[in-house]
């Protein structure tokens, strides 16, 4: 099985969201494009090219018959410029976001974000918001078992610990129980 969340460079990542042939094929068909410019001009495109080149697809594709039901969050470590997050949704239009994320589950997220996120956190603390966004999707929409997490930094991409479903059983179990005895 493909995953809706994939690297197009060492760098860079795209996740998207939308109906799954829609995202599957269109994020293959951006990180093949990705692997192709590298070997023609061997070097990476950059974070904002990488986001022109795919808001001018998806733009193109609304012209056509084959029209794309898919939302993308694209992100990625510059050397020069630092991190950048991009959503880009089914219309070709794009903008830098500090913090993102697709479907439900923003609506019960996105104020933990606004309310904790800082541009002076280290990573550590930015897992800590992660673990309660997971925390608060369990609790409101559904048990998904597994949520992945990638950092994207001047070393590269590297997959952290998954967040799972387990170390949140006990938490909520104890929660629930708190609200009970009171």
């Amino acid at each position: 099985m493909m995953s809706k969340i994939q690297r197009l460079t060492n760098f860079s990542m795209m996740a998207a969201a939308g109906d799954a042939s829609d995202s599957l094929q269109f994020t293959d068909f951006i990180v093949r494009n990705m692997h192709l410019y590298k070997i023609i001009n061997s070097y990476h495109m950059s974070i904002p090219a990488v986001v022109h080149f795919t808001r001018t697809h998806l733009a193109s594709f609304l012209r056509c018959d084959t029209q794309r039901q898919l939302n993308l969050l694209l992100g990625g470590f510059d050397p020069w410029t630092g991190p950048e997050l991009h959503y880009i949704d089914r219309f070709g239009s794009s903008t830098a976001i500090l913090f993102g994320g697709h479907g439900a589950g923003i609506k019960f997220c996105g104020p933990i974000f606004d309310t904790l996120h800082s541009p002076y956190m280290d990573q550590r603390e930015a897992y800590c918001i992660l673990e309660k966004c997971v925390g608060e999707i369990q609790r409101r929409l559904w048990n998904q078992r597994n949520f992945d997490v990638f950092v994207m930094d001047q070393q590269g991409i590297t997959q952290w610990e998954t967040i799972k479903l387990q170390s949140f059983r006990k938490e909520l179990l104890l929660k629930d129980r708190r609200k009970v005895d009171s």
